[in-house]
């Protein structure tokens, strides 16, 4: 793993967008578990947050924690 040698507000910026591709990631798995062949399990753990099953919550079945 490589070390973030940037600012603070870089380092921000760069979490932030981490954020925004998990919620992208999170927006494909409910897509794949909407096509009825099987759904998906487990966990993704990401700069952005944790991806995991959302119990409960069938129109969002992915999140990010």
């Amino acid at each position: 793993m490589v070390m973030f040698t940037g600012t603070a507000e870089q380092f921000n910026e760069r979490r932030a967008q981490a954020l925004e591709l998990a919620e992208q990631v999170a927006a494909l798995l409910d897509r794949i578990d909407a096509l009825g062949v099987g759904a998906a399990t487990g966990q993704l753990l990401t700069p952005g947050g944790t991806i995991r099953r959302a119990p409960g919550r069938p129109a969002k079945g992915w999140t990010v924690s």
